[in-house]
């Protein structure tokens, strides 16, 4: 029994009902798989797609007797792209585990969620019903932000006309000023601990010491060699850029015995007052040996490896959640600049934010004519490999959606070996950062310009290390690197009030970041693959 009606000109709702049987399955298994195809997935996921529904029905053919039927329906539900399964009889879910079933369960448990459908088990009116929706995507972080920005300026130019001073005045010091505060804190408690089980999952991930002894060296340095060239060219340029006055941030003094304390400062004598003075220096540099003592353990500390990961994963988890409050913090940050005379400021965001993409696209088109001049590499040939990944991430702002295709932008296009690539990009994704660092430096040069602060000599070599060490521990959640802002002008001595332009700064150039910090991976882990010589070079060549 097949019934079609047309809804929206060419979108088809189609209901039928066929029998559990080879070919039966087989018909549903193709109008499934069609119908994934017209929601606009690819031909991969949605054959991928129609042998996890193939599963499924096989299942239930298998449990139920002959002559059982199943109902499919695809089409809106509620307004949203859905697929409907059912079969009458005795309640029994596949996805659930069953006996000898333990493989077709885990791929009835997965079922669609990669492609981005929701699925759902219900047993109503002796029918067993899995329906698979696909939820509408979630509005973007940089609409959250245009929109909050827009209404949090709406509602203080109404409060200009309708509030008198002292009103502003009262609300100002009474409501916006202690949720700010409280926001601030509450990043700054969760700031330690993220920043150490980060770092600390991050070397665990290299896996063993005979993985970073054969081609971690080589990545490593590459990665940490491209952040301190990314350093030093964003400071020649940005230092004469804004000309920041000679004196007031940190006075004079010996310049040797203060660089030499910065770097004593870096090394941690106390776990416990590393933690409780907030000393992210200490706690980067204290994970950092946490992590290659787990390495050096090996299988003796399983136990380990295992508890810094899911902590890891507790604490990024606790940090996304508290980054869904930044668009509420940048209504509060509107409202209370305009009431308080300094809105012109964050106006005045447009110019660094240019010269910051300005900066990191010149640095890397530095860096890949290096690349294909250094390694004899097509410049079409790097472009074309580079192309998805990047464009994935300026669309997304999202590095680990763009980890397939860097992964296989690596291995089909360029020839790197498999082992090389699994390990390369995810120590990439945290340690390969010269687009943030160039945004950090010239985010922390603008907003000492912007509250008239003056800097010598120790300032620079602090705000340059810093801003050195700090792009490596941004935790990876949205809005993360704004913990690292916070942070860093408190090494710095710029104001808390200055978090607000950075937020905005931050969220705003996040999409530039994420897609040139992809570009900036994949050209490291091919450099290193060439030089411990482990790529095809037949690859490039058929190119």
């Amino acid at each position: 029994i097949i019934s079609v009606c047309m809804r929206h000109g060419t979108e088809i709702s189609m209901k039928m009902e066929l029998p559990l049987n080879a070919e039966g399955i087989d018909r549903a298994c193709e109008v499934l798989q069609t119908f994934l195809v017209k929601t606009g997935m690819n031909q991969r996921e949605a054959l991928a797609g129609r042998l996890t529904f193939e599963n499924v029905l096989v299942m239930w053919s298998e449990h139920y007797n002959d002559g059982t039927s199943v109902t499919v329906r695809v089409g809106n539900m509620i307004g949203k792209p859905g697929i409907l399964m059912a079969v009458r009889g005795e309640r029994f879910d596949p996805r659930s585990m069953d006996q000898g079933r333990e493989q077709h369960a885990d791929i009835a448990r997965s079922m669609m969620r990669t492609a981005g459908f929701i699925p759902a088990y219900t047993y109503r009116g002796g029918h067993n019903i899995i329906t698979l929706t696909r939820p509408r995507p979630p509005m973007s972080s940089l609409t959250q932000i245009l929109i909050a920005f827009l209404l949090g300026l709406g509602v203080a130019l109404l409060g200009n006309v309708l509030l008198p001073e002292t009103g502003r005045t009262y609300l100002l010091e009474k409501l916006l000023t202690p949720l700010f505060d409280v926001f601030l804190a509450m990043l700054s408690g969760l700031a330690g601990p993220l920043i150490f089980f980060t770092v600390a999952w991050g070397v665990c991930g290299i896996g063993d010491v005979a993985t970073l002894g054969r081609s971690g060296k080589s990545l490593v340095g590459r990665f940490l060699c491209d952040n301190m060239l990314a350093t030093i060219f964003a400071c020649l340029i940005c230092i004469p850029f804004f000309a920041l006055p000679a004196q007031g941030a940190q006075g004079g003094g010996d310049f040797f015995g203060d660089v030499v304390k910065m770097i004593v400062d870096l090394l941690p004598t106390n776990i416990v007052k590393a933690f409780a003075d907030g000393n992210t220096s200490q706690i980067i540099i204290l994970s950092i040996f946490v992590g290659i003592a787990a390495l050096v353990l090996g299988e003796s500390c399983a136990w380990l490896h295992k508890g810094i990961e899911e902590i890891n994963n507790l604490m990024q988890f606790l940090m996304e959640q508290l980054c869904r409050l930044i668009p509420a913090f940048i209504f509060l940050m509107v409202v209370s600049q305009v009431w308080s005379g300094t809105f012109l400021a964050l106006l005045n965001m447009w110019l660094p934010l240019l010269l910051a993409v300005v900066l990191i696209v010149a640095f890397f088109a530095i860096r890949i004519i290096y690349t294909s001049v250094r390694f004899h590499t097509p410049l079409k040939k790097l472009l074309s490999a580079l192309r998805p990944a990047m464009v994935l991430g300026l669309t997304t702002a999202s590095s680990c959606a763009a980890l397939s295709p860097m992964a296989t932008g690596c291995t089909e296009d360029l020839g790197v070996d498999d082992e090389q690539t699994s390990f390369g990009i995810p120590l990439g994704t945290i340690l390969c950062q010269p687009p943030t660092i160039i945004m950090l430096v010239v985010l922390m040069m603008h907003c000492m310009q912007s509250y008239g602060l003056g800097a010598d000599v120790t300032w620079y070599v602090r705000m340059a290390l810093m801003c050195f060490l700090y792009s490596m521990v941004s935790p990876p959640v949205p809005g993360g690197m704004i913990v690292c802002v916070g942070l860093l002008f408190a090494r710095l001595g710029i104001p808390n009030d200055a978090l607000a332009m950075a937020t905005a700064f931050n969220i705003i150039i996040d999409y530039v970041l994420t897609g040139f910090r992809c570009g900036s991976i994949m050209l490291g882990v091919y450099e290193s693959a060439s030089v411990l010589g482990n790529v095809d070079r037949s690859r490039l060549e058929d190119a």
